[in-house]
């Protein structure tokens, strides 16, 4: 089947699930929460007015190349302020689409944080404490991102049951379709939280059908043997949900890596390796999003769909967590893999166009224009 076929099928199939079904799941977002400072830096300055912003992240390379040894001196210009993090940007998402989502997050101790408000007004949030902080610097061909992660950090399962307390907390989980958790890398206590869940929530669960999405952001500043033992116990949890993981490209491969499944002498295709890490780690399903294409592995096989490249994003970040949350809807209204990888797509590609997540009506009509976005770069591969 050619690519420009099955572009057509995938988008066809998410427009009729997302025109006919009911949107009465409930999902359960956790458990960081951010604030980020967003910026540009500039590349010439000639006035007050009259200056370049810097495009490329290849260009400050080449700065910090020239030198290193010394210092470097780059202005920056407040671009914006808003909620970050897994929780708030997928909660966005879901927020917008019209599924009744609760956040379970770090939004603010006293009161909720200012930046949050408006998902107190289209999800229902708990608050565990102050969000952290994070200074993000956007190009056109990519981002740098500086978290400070102080308050999530310490962060584990005695923690979120005091606060939220242990019966509630079963209760939410039993009412729920879906829970969607992130980011285990910037929490070194990720695995008493897996533990709880399983030790103390699952056996009080009843049978029926439920859902876990995990995402485990930058796993590069985690150890590889960190990295491979919460890939091998994950798959206890299988026992009550199932499992689906979300990576990005860089993601992925240092996962496979510490799974020993990609090394210096072992070379293998991305989607490839997708299907390795699901073998590898026992796990339902698995996902990979770049800015390319979408593709997952499961028991129906491995389903990769292309994307249309955008070469001026309105926004970038917070992108990756948007191809989450339309991922979400995906797994929560349909059991199709192809349609789901059109639904999460075409939510990022709304997303990184517009600056904001698309209701369903929106969703629909750029699934509907989806395969145009092709013609405008060129022909599909």
């Amino acid at each position: 089947m050619s690519n420009e076929k099955r572009i057509k099928i995938y988008t066809q199939q998410a427009i009729n699930r997302l025109k006919k079904i009911t949107f009465n799941k409930k999902v359960i977002l956790g458990w960081d929460g951010f604030v980020d400072n967003v910026w540009h830096l500039v590349e010439e300055r000639n006035s007050a007015t009259d200056y370049q912003i810097m495009e490329s992240m290849l260009t400050l390379n080449q700065r910090i190349k020239e030198v290193a040894g010394g210092g470097l001196s780059t202005e920056i210009l407040k671009k914006d302020q808003r909620a970050g993090g897994f929780s708030a940007n997928t909660g966005r998402v879901l927020g917008k689409l019209g599924i009744d989502t609760t956040l379970i997050s770090l939004f603010g101790d006293k009161k909720i944080n200012k930046r949050f408000s408006n998902l107190v007004e289209m999800t229902e949030v708990i608050s565990l404490g102050d969000p952290c902080i994070a200074h993000i610097f956007e190009f056109a061909d990519g981002k740098l991102m500086f978290p400070a992660n102080q308050n999530i950090r310490n962060m584990d399962w005695e923690k979120i049951k005091n606060k939220v307390g242990l019966a509630k907390l079963i209760d939410l989980i039993e009412e729920a379709d879906l829970i969607g958790l992130g980011y285990w890398a910037n929490m070194p206590y990720y695995h008493t939280i897996c533990k709880g869940i399983k030790k103390e929530v699952g056996p009080k669960l009843s049978r029926k059908s439920r859902q876990l999405f995990m995402d485990f952001g930058n796993v590069k500043k985690r150890s590889a043997q960190d990295l491979a033992f919460i890939c091998s116990s994950l798959s206890q949890l299988e026992e009550y949900f199932k499992l689906t993981l979300s990576f990005n490209r860089s993601e992925l491969l240092d996962t496979a890596k510490a799974l020993g499944i990609v090394t210096e002498h072992i070379k293998m295709e991305l989607v490839e390796i997708l299907d390795k890490v699901r073998e590898k780690t026992r796990i339902s399903n698995v996902v990979v999003h770049t800015n390319r294409f979408a593709a997952s592995s499961n028991q129906e096989g491995i389903k990769i769909l292309k994307q249309p490249y955008c070469e001026n994003p309105v926004v970038t970040t917070g992108a990756g967590d948007t191809f989450n949350g339309g991922y979400i809807l995906g797994l929560l209204c349909s059991n199709q893999a192809e349609g789901r990888l059109a639904i999460a797509s075409g939510t990022a590609g709304y997303f990184i166009r517009n600056g904001i997540p698309p209701s369903r009506e929106e969703l629909i009509s750029f699934l509907i224009e989806y395969p145009s976005y092709f013609n405008k770069q060129g022909v599909v591969e």
